[in-house]
This record gives structure tokens, C-alpha cells and sequence, in this order.
């Protein structure tokens, strides 16, 4: 008979797999994974992935996830999560990941009761297909998510990164605008602030405002040394910071903060998402950022059916001057956290 040896209690006694830690068991996965040659960018992506459903899973029910018990109970409504908060493309992924999992913890029970045991069918861990032409929602942090991540930056005391996080949350820069950034690029004073960045949609330059906690970590990081000079603002161990250089660092202080799918593309997102759930004119935006407001709408706030059943109403009740027997509520943007309202 084979035994499991890889996790011991305090009475040195191999503990049932279902009793180990939920991280412990991910990190036997993929160093098990390693071994078998799978390349560390997968590794690295299975890693991410279920420590996002084990941070999920404790945020929803606020106790320590069992991996037999969540795929079970649980695996569904961890699909729908991912279905209402990440592209498709991202939630099939990660589920991906989950099915991969899921084989090696069913052959690890298997091998640690007797290996003449017989499996029972594995619980089924379904891709998901969305239907042709529908919206894919793109990703954006909730407010909650947020707080969490300004948190997490502020803590770590490093005045480069917090500018470049502030700058991609308050400015909707793009990565390889933010690369090119010099110091002349900037004129910052007591009360107000600018950027001058590229817009290759439009061919041209524009200004874009800075808001008070923008100017305060450029101040921070040395404005007023170095005014005016070509110099560039964030540099490199040879130059100016590379792109994947900038993603990775994104990436590190999203997964210090729990956020285990953060990219410069999501914090972008998520400044377009809190200037429109805020009432910010699209036009306004779209000056910003440089896209059409249409795709910039059709994007990010794509009508819903009760939208355009409200709009073809409307005439109705301008011409005959009916009273309106709907009551009209704002559509916020931000779904609620998993563990709000649950």
C-alpha cells in the first residue's frame, strides 16, 4: 500500500489530504507540476489562479476552504463569479486550471488510501461559453478592491511604484505611454497639475489633469529636482522601466493584495469604470484617452434590455403625457463584493 508522506501533524503522523492546508496542497501541486516539465509561466498561472479561488472562498464564507468539499459545493458559484468579473477567455482559464488540479487531488486521495481503490466520478468543472455576439465584460477593480491595493502600495514604502500605480489608477495611461514619460512631460504646481502624453489614435498630444494624489507622489519622487529635464521619470536598471518590467511589478502588488489577475490594462479599465459610474461626461473621457466615445460606451457600458425598453417608452409618455410607471434607479457599474450581500 502506498502512503502519502508530504505533510505531517505535530504527532509526525501523515495527515488525510482533506485535512491539509488548502495553500499546502497548491504548492505540492505545482511543484509536482514542475517536475513533470510544465514551464513555470504555467506553474506560475496555476499558482495565481487558485490562490484567487481560496481568497475567494474565505472572503465569501469567512472560514478556511477544503478543496473536496469546494469542488463538491462550491465549484458553480465560483464559475458564475467568474463569469460576472473576468473575460471569458481569463474565467476559462483559470477553471482550466481547476480541472488540472482537480485530476492530481483525486489521484493524491486515491494514493493515500489504497491504489486498488476505486475513484468515483470527478465533480465537473465546466468551461464556459457565451453565447455569439454577447458582451464580454471587461475587468475592473470594485471600490473595495481598490482601497485594498492603494493599502498594499502605500504600505510598501517604495516612491517609484506608488507614482506608477497612482498614474495608471487616476490617468487611464497606457503601459508603453507611462515608459516614455520624461520629467519635462509635467508641470505641477500647489493646486493643480498635467501630463502631456502621445495619443496615437489622434496623432497628437494632450494634456491630462492630475488629480492631488497623482501630484503628491510625483513631488514625492523628486519634481522639483528634476523640472523640466528629459531625464525619464521611472528608470530602469539601463534606461527607461521596460513594459514587462512595469506588468510585473502591477502584477506582484495585485497579488500582495489579493488581486491575482492585475494588469496595467485592469487599472486602466478601472479608471474609465469610476469616471463613468461617477458622471463624467464620455466626451470628457474620450478627450482623455483618445478613443471614440462610441466604442468607448459600447464598450464599457453596453445598454441593457430595460435600457432600451425604457428608451422606445419614453415616446409614449412625452407624446400622451402618461405618467411614467417605472422607477428609473442608476445602473452602478461595480458588481458588489462576494461577500457582500451574500
Amino acid at each position: 500500500m502506498q502512503r502519502y508522506h508530504g505533510c505531517m501533524d505535530s504527532s509526525d503522523a501523515p495527515l488525510v489530504p482533506s485535512r491539509e492546508p488548502a495553500e499546502d496542497q497548491v504548492g505540492r501541486f505545482c511543484d509536482a507540476g514542475l517536475k513533470r516539465g510544465l514551464s513555470k509561466n504555467t506553474i506560475k498561472n496555476y499558482r495565481s489562479d487558485l490562490k484567487g479561488a481560496i481568497r475567494w472562498f474565505s472572503e465569501r464564507t469567512g472560514s478556511p476552504l477544503v478543496w473536496s468539499d469546494f469542488f463538491l459545493r462550491d465549484v458553480d458559484d465560483y464559475r458564475q463569479f467568474l463569469c460576472t468579473t473576468v473575460r471569458r477567455t481569463t474565467a476559462n482559464r483559470k477553471l482550466a486550471g481547476l480541472r488540472a488540479f482537480l485530476k492530481w487531488l483525486a489521484q493524491e486521495i486515491d494514493t493515500w488510501q489504497s491504489a486498488s481503490v476505486h475513484s468515483e466520478p470527478l465533480p465537473e468543472v465546466r468551461r464556459i461559453i457565451s453565447e455569439p455576439g454577447r458582451w464580454a465584460r471587461p475587468r475592473w477593480l470594485t471600490v473595495s478592491e481598490q482601497a485594498t491595493l492603494n493599502q498594499t502600495v502605500q504600505e510598501s514604502g517604495n516612491l517609484k511604484d506608488r507614482a506608477i500605480i497612482a498614474l495608471f489608477l487616476y490617468t487611464g495611461i497606457r503601459t508603453s505611454q507611462l515608459g516614455k514619460l520624461r520629467w519635462s512631460d509635467f508641470l505641477i504646481s500647489r493646486e493643480r497639475g498635467r501630463m502631456a502624453i502621445y495619443r496615437p489614435t489622434y496623432g497628437d498630444y494632450a494634456e491630462i489633469p492630475l488629480n492631488q494624489l497623482v501630484r503628491q507622489t510625483l513631488v514625492a519622487l523628486g519634481y522639483a529636482e528634476y523640472r523640466g529635464s528629459s531625464r525619464p521619470v521611472f528608470m530602469g536598471k539601463s534606461g527607461p522601466m521596460s513594459r514587462r518590467r512595469i506588468e510585473m511589478m502591477v502584477r506582484r502588488y495585485g497579488e500582495g493584495a489579493y488581486i491575482f489577475d492585475l494588469t496595467p490594462l485592469v487599472l486602466r479599465n478601472t479608471f474609465i469604470a469610476n469616471m463613468l459610474d461617477f458622471g463624467v461626461n464620455p466626451v470628457i473621457i474620450s478627450d482623455i484617452l483618445g478613443d471614440p466615445v462610441l466604442d468607448l460606451l459600447r464598450y464599457y457600458a453596453p445598454p441593457e434590455q430595460e435600457d432600451l425598453e425604457n428608451a422606445v417608452e419614453k415616446i409614449v409618455y412625452a407624446v400622451l403625457g402618461q405618467e411614467r410607471y417605472r422607477i428609473q434607479k442608476p445602473r452602478g457599474l461595480f458588481p458588489a463584493p462576494p461577500n457582500e450581500g451574500s
